[in-house]
């Protein structure tokens, strides 16, 4: 016959020890901590065979969500979320990408953009990213023919940091920073 003491922490065990496990209410504030990401490194390609445009930006830090914007005028633009390739576990760095597939008929159901590869005279783009919890807009590049374009443009990022010779010419390829680290 078990002892008294026995019986009792058998009794408390079977009392508490199937309890589930109670989580922490929720704070609303991220259990990460990630400083505001920054672009450290792009590639934008365009292949004229496949019809395709691809993008991919590498930050410092987690990134919420990344934007591209392109556009030969105001009212033309065009918006293309990026999706998360790979993420440092430590928040040290992202890599986001998208590809864009080149309409051949506007109406073409599998097409994203009317702005084929050999259309970059008059392109204009801009890509952002914001900070973890997607609240703001924590840094951009921008490029196309003229510096301004963006300035008042409504629904878009204040972005100073402009890329040159990004498609200069009927280049189809351009690359910079350590985007190379994403592959």
């Amino acid at each position: 016959m078990p002892h008294r003491p026995q019986v009792a922490a058998l009794a408390l065990l079977g009392v508490f020890g199937c309890q589930p496990i109670r989580p922490k209410p929720d704070t609303g504030t991220p259990r990460f901590s990630s400083a505001d990401p920054l672009i450290t490194g792009l590639h934008v390609e365009c292949n004229p065979t496949d019809g395709q445009w691809s993008f991919s930006v590498r930050t410092d830090a987690w990134v919420g969500t990344a934007r591209l914007w392109m556009g030969a005028s105001p009212t033309s633009l065009e918006q293309h979320p990026l999706d998360v390739d790979v993420s440092s576990a430590t928040a040290d760095w992202d890599c986001w990408s998208t590809s864009v597939n080149v309409a051949v008929d506007l109406d073409n159901p599998g097409a994203n953009t009317r702005y084929g590869c050999r259309q970059t005279d008059n392109l204009h783009m801009l890509l952002a990213v914001s900070d973890p919890s997607a609240e703001r807009w924590t840094d951009c590049h921008q490029w196309g023919p003229s510096e301004d374009f963006w300035q008042d443009t409504e629904g878009t990022p204040t972005c100073t940091t402009v890329v040159d010779d990004v498609l200069t010419s009927g280049a189809s390829y351009f690359e910079s920073g350590d985007i190379a680290a994403c592959r």
